[in-house]
């Protein structure tokens, strides 16, 4: 390297650094089509799942809104009425969305989860349909304490 005059050991050092700057540029690159996979993953699969998950959890803070309601003694029957519209709409909403998040992939870990949230939901769902949930008879109105 003693041997060398400065002009060589200048463009030396160019070369090297431009060598530095076309790899780092391809590795670039390269991270940047992978990132793009990755993405895409999260934007079709991921984000749909999320999003109805979130719906979800509205529907079942709407049924909990409804029985709370359901559980006033001074209920007029035609709000009682409405609050069974509405637990009706609440199922319909909540397995739209569970037939959805069904269609979508799933890895290794969520499916055993997933099979489980499904039994567990099934039994709280028989227990909790409108149909199961009995109206108070008609002659039971809201009274004086």
């Amino acid at each position: 390297m003693n041997n060398l005059k400065l002009n060589q050991k200048l463009i030396a050092g160019f070369l090297i650094v431009a060598l530095m700057c076309i790899g780092m540029g391809l590795f670039g690159r390269f991270a940047t089509m992978t990132l793009g996979g990755y993405l895409e993953k999260v934007g079709i699969v991921n984000l749909p799942s999320i999003k109805h998950l979130s719906s979800m959890g509205k529907e079942m803070d709407r049924f909990i809104i409804c029985q709370r309601t359901m559980l006033d003694p001074y209920i007029t029957p035609e709000t009682l009425d409405e609050q069974f519209a509405t637990l009706d709409d609440v199922f319909i909403q909540y397995s739209k969305s569970l037939k959805i998040i069904e269609t979508l992939p799933m890895n290794e870990q969520i499916v055993p989860l997933w099979r489980e949230y499904k039994e567990k939901f099934k039994a709280w769902e028989n227990a909790n349909t409108p149909q199961a949930l009995e109206r108070a008879p008609e002659d039971e109105g809201p009274g004086e304490r």
